[in-house]
């Protein structure tokens, strides 16, 4: 009888810890935009466009015949009236508009930007201001509709904890 008990308990114990793991996994997924404009960040990172990026399949995304999703393998968010399109992973992210091409690091820091008519070699700085022009053009409306977390599951700390230094 002892031994049901004891294997009952850690069976319970062992359920529950799991649950609390997913909820506040999901918790972090769910609401990573907003935590994201929250978290203190290099001034040349964008954890916005990153946690958004990372996380688009499982966030709030609005309905719009302006903008398109893509899961295949990459996620990709793209203009359906223009040649826009914003794709990537964790470790790097690209923004594709007409011939220009502006490559991303896993901070979401621009370090590197071509153009495919030409080989001209470009300063970085002059085209920061440019590459998030034309992210935010395509990322406001899904910054928009993101939830806050309620109150009582706040996990701002767990998210600065967990993502913080990488926009160091």
């Amino acid at each position: 009888m002892r031994k049901i008990f004891i294997t009952l308990t850690t069976f319970f114990t062992l359920s529950l810890l799991l649950k609390i793991g997913l909820e506040i996994r999901h918790n972090l997924i769910y609401y990573s935009v907003y935590y994201a404009q929250n978290v203190h960040h290099n001034s040349n990172t964008d954890p916005v466009m990153a946690t958004l990026i990372d996380n688009l399949s499982d966030i709030p995304k609005p309905e719009n015949n302006q903008i398109g999703y893509d899961f295949d393998g990459i996620n990709i968010i793209y203009m359906k009236t223009e040649n826009t399109r914003l794709a990537g992973l964790e470790a790097w992210y690209d923004l594709y508009h007409d011939n220009h091409t502006y490559y991303f690091n896993s901070k979401a820091e621009l370090v590197e930007y071509s153009r495919v008519t030409d080989n001209t070699s470009y300063n970085i700085k002059d085209k920061r201001k440019e590459a998030r022009k034309l992210i935010y053009s395509i990322i406001q409306p899904i910054i928009d509709i993101q939830p806050k977390p309620p109150k009582s599951a706040n996990f701002q700390w767990l998210f600065n904890i967990t993502y913080g230094r990488r926009f160091q």
